[in-house]
């Protein structure tokens, strides 16, 4: 199977129909900070417009969470289109191979991490309670998520507690992370015979991703052209 990894879109949801165009993947995931607003999304929901193949997300900070929330329970359905519970599995199947994919979205923020509270603008920030739903499926190959808890440090790696035993208990192969927007590749060994690879990615118009499940093989695409949609 040939997955497209994109980091954030910012509104420009017409570039998951643009990269399917350019790279015939099979699916595409979306690390968060996509611009889930009705009037970007209106094309879609009214069926104007049709994503091409299905596209998974996890919500970014940016999103209007009452749309959000309507997707989620199937109120509002757009062909295609999927946006992950807080720590929910879904498996992928194509072609006879199926993927496991575990979401977790939304930001990070002190105050929030460490209360229950999903008040204001607090809806757009994780907790602790959520984070645990998310270590519940570990036994997943991709770990999706919009940011990591607490913040990440330079290049030192010093994450914090949660996201270490994240790290080290996950039997993931992949965790793609977009909330940092740069390149990054960091092999995090968690046993004898394996290593979860935790990739941050650039925002979605200037480079994404190609995971080949087959090779479990990840290389990155450059500039997305602009024909096509």
């Amino acid at each position: 199977m040939k997955i497209a990894i994109v980091g954030s879109v910012y509104k420009d949801i017409n570039i998951f129909n643009k990269i399917i165009l350019e790279t015939d993947c099979d699916a595409v995931l979306c690390t968060g900070n996509v611009g889930i607003k009705n009037h970007i999304l209106a094309p879609y929901i009214s069926g104007e417009k049709v994503f091409k193949k299905f596209i998974y997300v996890v919500p970014g900070i940016i999103e209007d969470f009452n749309l959000v929330d309507s997707i989620v329970n199937r109120e509002i359905v757009i062909p295609n289109f999927f946006i992950f519970k807080q720590g929910q599995k879904i498996d992928i199947s194509h072609n006879g191979e199926t993927v496991g994919v575990t979401g977790f979205g939304k930001g990070f923020s002190p105050v929030s991490y460490t209360k229950d509270i999903l008040e204001g603008k607090r809806i757009r920030h994780f907790n602790k309670t959520e984070m645990e739903e998310l270590k519940r499926n570990l036994a997943t190959n991709i770990i999706l998520m919009h940011e990591l808890p607490n913040q990440w440090l330079g290049n030192s790696m010093n994450f914090s507690d949660d996201t270490f035993v994240l790290l080290q208990n996950t039997l993931a192969l992949y965790l793609f992370c977009g909330k940092y927007e740069k390149w990054l590749l960091y092999r995090h060994k968690n046993g004898i015979n394996h290593s979860t690879y935790l990739t941050f990615l650039p925002k979605a118009n200037s480079d994404y991703g190609i995971l080949d499940t087959k090779k479990w093989s990840f290389s990155s695409i450059s500039i997305v052209k602009n024909e096509g949609a």
